[in-house]
């Protein structure tokens, strides 16, 4: 009882730095923050996941997991593309924890929590489209905290939240966030299913081989279909 009246208290005194959505960002952040010192960790990357979809807004949501995916998961996906298009399997343990620097048991956990965040970016992606064509007004969370923090009551916070508010404000295109989708499902079914001899790149479109693995803009595919 006196730990939620404590907590009561706590959300009235700080009303803007307690929002849920607030709480979920910087939780999934420290989540991030703690898995990069221990990969084999994937327990961490499930509270990542959860406070991901918790969030309400779709500019969070969607800001979120580009800035996950620019910092850490495009270059996991891009070093596992490159590591199978040159052995033609799945790779050993020994390069694996080389250029990924994972485990072979934690891979296929990383890779199916890539999935989830790239799955819910495109869902999150695709509200913000519809609010856009609807001429809505998309709910930007204020980031004003409160004074006792800083002396100006209009101070936002630099570094995560100008990130995350920079990259939900402009909708990724949700083709190339599909095809990223695919290519992270195939690398997981050749690392779980231990196939050979594959070549990834002749899976895919022509067009799409010559776009940029890790990014969600490319002049030739700049059409979302």
């Amino acid at each position: 009882a006196w730990f939620r009246l404590e907590v009561g208290e706590l959300r009235r005194r700080f009303p803007n730095t307690l929002r849920a959505d607030v709480l979920h960002v910087h939780a999934a952040w420290e989540s991030v923050v703690a898995w990069k010192t221990d990969r084999d960790d994937t327990a961490l990357l499930d509270v990542l996941l959860d406070n991901l979809t918790a969030l309400e807004s779709v500019v969070l949501r969607a800001g979120l997991a580009v800035v996950f995916w620019n910092a850490i998961f495009a270059k996991i996906v891009s070093e596992l593309y490159a590591l199978v298009e040159k052995v033609g399997k799945s790779p050993k343990e020994r390069l694996i924890r080389k250029y990924l620097g994972l485990s072979l048991n934690a891979l296929p956990t990383v890779l199916k929590v890539i999935q989830s965040i790239l799955l819910d970016l495109r869902n999150s992606t695709l509200d913000t489209l519809t609010l856009l064509e609807n001429e809505s007004k998309l709910t930007v969370p204020s980031l004003a905290g409160e004074s006792l923090w800083h002396p100006d009551p209009s101070f936002e916070d630099e570094g995560i939240w100008v990130r995350v508010l920079k990259e939900g404000r402009q909708p990724s295109n949700t083709t190339l966030i599909a095809i990223h989708h695919h290519l992270v499902t195939v690398l997981y079914s050749i690392v779980v299913l231990q196939l050979k001899p594959v070549r990834v790149s002749t899976l895919f479109d022509p067009k799409v081989r010559k776009s940029n693995w890790g990014s969600f803009w490319d002049p030739r595919l700049t059409k979302d279909n």
